[in-house]
């Protein structure tokens, strides 16, 4: 079965559509969803054959040069500022006093 759904699961799911959209409906739910399946498959097509044409209209790897670039003198990098570490609190710190 398609997706993986038993027969169950199908019956289950179309009743539930006639449910929802009422047996009216139905027609036009079915022509939109088919309209957009076609359209998406038009424009699926209409892509992979502009991607194909981009490829054959592209030089081969082989005829490409790379070209090293100059090295130019650059600045020094600057040095990273260091982390600060929290004070450790000390044991001397005044303890809350606890008889009042």
């Amino acid at each position: 079965m398609p997706l993986g759904l038993g027969g169950w699961e199908i019956g289950i799911i179309l009743v539930l559509v006639l449910i929802i959209f009422g047996v009216g409906k139905l027609p036009q739910v079915g022509g939109a969803v088919g309209k957009s399946i076609r359209e998406f498959r038009k424009e699926k097509e209409a892509w992979e054959q502009e991607d194909v044409l981009s490829q054959l209209s592209a030089p081969p790897q082989e005829e490409r040069v790379m070209v090293k670039a100059q090295s130019q003198p650059t600045e020094k990098p600057r040095p990273q500022p260091k982390a600060r570490q929290r004070a450790k609190p000390s044991s001397k710190q005044a303890k809350p006093n606890s008889q009042i």
